[in-house]
C-alpha cells in the first residue's frame, strides 16, 4: 500500500509540474502578445509617423554634467554648458535647447535621481543627428545618447474592435 501511495504521490507531483509549466508558457505568450502592441511608430503598417521625433535626441549625462546643465539652464547660458568637451560637440551642431525629459519633482526623490539626468536635446534642422549621437557616445560625460523614438500602442479601433 505504501508503494501505491508513493507512486500516486509522484503522479500528483508530475501533474502539478505540468500545470505550472503550462501556466508559465501561457504567461510568456501573453507577455509576447502584449509587447507586440507597443512598438516604434515606423513598424506599424502604413504609418506616416517618423520612427523618432525629428531633430531630438535623448541624452543621459553623468551627475556632474547634469549639474552643469542645470546651472547653465538657470543662468540662461544654454546651449553652452560650460564643459569643454560637450560644448565642442554640441555647439557646431546648432543645439537649440536642452531640457529635462521629465518634469522636476517639487521635492527631491531619490528614486528619480537617475532619471533626472536624462535630457531632451533639440537640434537645428541642419544637424546630422547620427553623427552627433556617435560623438556623444564617446564623450565621458555622457551615459547614453539616442534618437527620441516615438512609440504608440494599438487601439481597439485599429484592430476592428468597438469599445
Amino acid at each position: 500500500m505504501a508503494r501505491v501511495a508513493a507512486h500516486w504521490g509522484w503522479g500528483v507531483r508530475k501533474l502539478l509540474v505540468a500545470a505550472l509549466l503550462s501556466a508559465l508558457i501561457g504567461a510568456l505568450f501573453a507577455v509576447a502578445a502584449s509587447s507586440e502592441s507597443l512598438q516604434p511608430a515606423d513598424q506599424s503598417p502604413g504609418s506616416s509617423l517618423s520612427p523618432s521625433a525629428p531633430n531630438e535626441l535623448l541624452v543621459k549625462f553623468i551627475p556632474e554634467a547634469a549639474a552643469a546643465i542645470e546651472q547653465a539652464r538657470q543662468s540662461g547660458a544654454l546651449p553652452t554648458i560650460g564643459i569643454a568637451s560637450l560644448d565642442a560637440i554640441l555647439g557646431p551642431c546648432g543645439v537649440t535647447e536642452i531640457q529635462p525629459t521629465l518634469p522636476r519633482p517639487s521635492r527631491p526623490d531619490a528614486a528619480l535621481n537617475d532619471l533626472q539626468r536624462v535630457y531632451t536635446v533639440h537640434l537645428s534642422a541642419q544637424c546630422d543627428a547620427q553623427a552627433l549621437i556617435a560623438a556623444l557616445q564617446h564623450d565621458p560625460n555622457v551615459v547614453y545618447a539616442q534618437p527620441n523614438y516615438r512609440y504608440h500602442t494599438m487601439d481597439n479601433a485599429s484592430m476592428g474592435e468597438s469599445e
